[in-house]
């Protein structure tokens, strides 16, 4: 379904305050600074809404932040929890106090005036929305990385809608998708509420495509709304650690299959990751002459992926 929509209404201010910002920061000060600084320059934005997590870095992050945005919050977990933990760990707090929504980012985005009004006005606007999230856009430039995504179910793979076009050409719109990336995404508290939190045992990785599922599942709409504007630098964190993203992006694929997919789909999925897309994952490894720690992640993401995904529930 695809709503067109122009004008922007004024939205009341109390709507946007009652809005958390979470921004998780791992080991990435510069990215966080630099996203806190894009959020500050909206007026509908104050220093009490945005809170920083960290998930237990080494780099001094705690005390740039603390140093250059001495009013903002910022919570530091004992330990690197991923994602998924990091982001449980402040949400499960948040929801204690009197809060329409929250909005979760990634600190490597930089996000563009008016974003927290836009999609606070489309959850006012459609009761049944539950999650929505904005444009995406490469770093700097006017290309889309996804108006929203959708999701192959015989590869589980993600189809970025409209990626690689110009926003600028495109209308302002509100489009009904699979899921939205987690990079930047406004949650309903009811989604929370009413379905639980990030599935911390994903670590990193597929987490917002399970929540928006689940939630779609509970009859909560997952919407893009074009009209607010995010800029992402993506991987900016995890390209540091390619091993990792690699044995965690391939192990939650087959969780996701498994609790969302039908069991053709996930028979279909494992044969083919297994026996097919593994091999020559490898012999690419192989020939570009890639560290072998790579193909190896692969693998244990693989057979990890299989054994776990034998304790996952279908949700679906």
């Amino acid at each position: 379904m695809v709503t067109f929509v122009g004008r922007l209404d004024d939205m009341d201010s109390h709507t946007c305050r009652a809005t958390k910002i979470l921004i998780l920061n791992f080991n990435g000060a510069k990215d966080t600074l630099n996203c806190i600084k894009s959020l500050k320059l909206d007026s509908l934005v104050s220093d009490d809404q945005i809170i920083v997590v960290d998930n237990a870095s080494t780099d001094g992050s705690v005390e740039l932040i603390q140093s250059e945005f001495p009013r903002l919050q910022v919570t530091v977990n004992d330990a690197n929890l991923g994602y998924a933990g990091g982001m449980n760990s402040a949400i499960s707090r948040v929801l204690r106090e009197d809060i329409k929504a929250i909005l979760i980012l990634n600190n490597d985005t930089i996000v563009h005036a008016g974003v927290l009004d836009v999609l606070n006005q489309t959850l006012e606007q459609f009761d049944d929305v539950g999650i929505v999230g904005p444009a995406l856009l490469e770093m700097g430039s006017d290309r889309i990385q996804s108006l929203g995504i959708d999701i192959d179910w015989m590869r589980c793979h993600s189809l970025g809608r409209h990626s690689g076009r110009r926003h600028s050409e495109l209308p302002g719109q509100i489009e009904d998708v699979d899921y939205v990336c987690g990079c930047a995404m406004l949650v309903r508290r009811e989604v929370f509420e009413r379905v639980g939190l990030f599935p911390s045992n994903f670590f990193m990785y597929s987490e917002d495509t399970d929540l928006c599922l689940r939630a779609a599942n509970a009859g909560f709409r997952v919407v893009c709304d074009s009209r607010a504007v995010v800029e992402h630098a993506r991987g900016s964190t995890v390209d540091r650690y390619p091993s990792l993203r690699e044995f965690y992006s391939t192990r939650n694929r087959f969780l996701v299959m498994k609790r969302h997919g039908s069991i053709c789909q996930f028979v279909a999925f494992s044969i083919r990751a297994t026996l097919f897309d593994l091999p020559q994952f490898c012999l690419v490894v192989v020939g570009k002459r890639r560290p072998f720690s790579i193909a190896y992640s692969r693998t244990a993401g693989v057979f990890a992926g299989l054994k776990q995904s034998l304790l996952e529930s279908r949700i679906r």
